[in-house]
């Protein structure tokens, strides 16, 4: 029999990884965000980010490409 946990485990998608990769660099969404958009030249806005934060219920969630997050992964490994 399984457990109630393993029944219900939902498998991360690109922005629950990208929350994730925010969250562990120690910076906040601003300050991701701002890296994020340094010499782009279509920057994104704070309210696009949080679309792609947002969880999984709430109903401006929006998937972040993978090429979104390659960036962040990129741009956060920086110091």
């Amino acid at each position: 029999m399984t457990n109630y946990t393993e029944e219900h485990r939902v498998e991360e998608d690109t922005s629950d990884k990208l929350r994730i990769l925010i969250e562990e660099s120690g910076l906040t969404q601003n300050e991701a965000l701002a890296r994020f958009n340094r010499g782009q030249a279509r920057k994104m806005a704070l309210r696009t980010l949080k679309s792609y934060l947002a969880s999984r219920d709430a109903k401006t969630r929006i998937n972040c490409s993978d090429a979104i997050l390659e960036r962040m992964r990129k741009v956060l490994r920086q110091t």
